[in-house]
């Protein structure tokens, strides 16, 4: 994967609109996920809440960004995406986040901002930050018999953190 000179910005005209409606939709779409979730942990502690996405917001931005940034191709192979829908893919994972140790999947232990270590609930703040969506094709984003593709996975070295800012970046 090769990094992708892009500064919304920049943008003008048309595109310039086009991105501040997208920027609108994808900040309410954040509120509301985000406030969603801190009131069912409110409610429930002990179990992470089950989230709802609007799939059509990031699904606009991956469709944008293959025409005007990526110009067709998979953001991790580069491969011209021609034989199917390509994903919208979260490099940060939107869902459960898991890492590998001896061949076996697990899930990621994260530390909240309170101190508390449970299963990470993903990334689910960034679902809708542009700088977390890529365009993949099936092959690198989707596991397959012959290929892994990226999944959950999320390694890092240090600790996980969850900690939601409620701040647009």
């Amino acid at each position: 994967m090769r990094q992708i000179p892009f500064n919304p910005k920049l943008l003008k005209g048309d595109q310039a609109r086009w991105w501040k409606h997208w920027e609108a939709r994808a900040s309410q779409a954040r509120e509301f996920l985000t406030a969603t979730w801190k009131a069912e942990r409110h409610h429930n502690p002990s179990q992470l809440p089950p989230l709802s996405f609007d799939h059509k917001v990031w699904g606009d931005l991956k469709n944008w960004f293959l025409e005007h940034v990526f110009f067709g191709h998979c953001a991790y192979c580069e491969s011209p995406i021609t034989r199917c829908d390509p994903d919208a893919e979260h490099y940060r994972p939107k869902g459960m986040v898991t890492h590998q140790i001896d061949q076996q999947t697990r899930v990621v232990e994260a530390v909240d901002e309170t101190g508390s270590v449970e299963k990470h609930p993903g990334y689910f703040w960034l679902a809708y930050d542009w700088r977390n969506l890529l365009p993949s094709c099936h092959y690198c984003n989707r596991p397959n018999s012959s290929h892994k593709g990226k999944r959950n996975l999320f390694p890092v070295s240090k600790k996980h953190l969850f900690v939601i800012s409620s701040r647009s970046r």
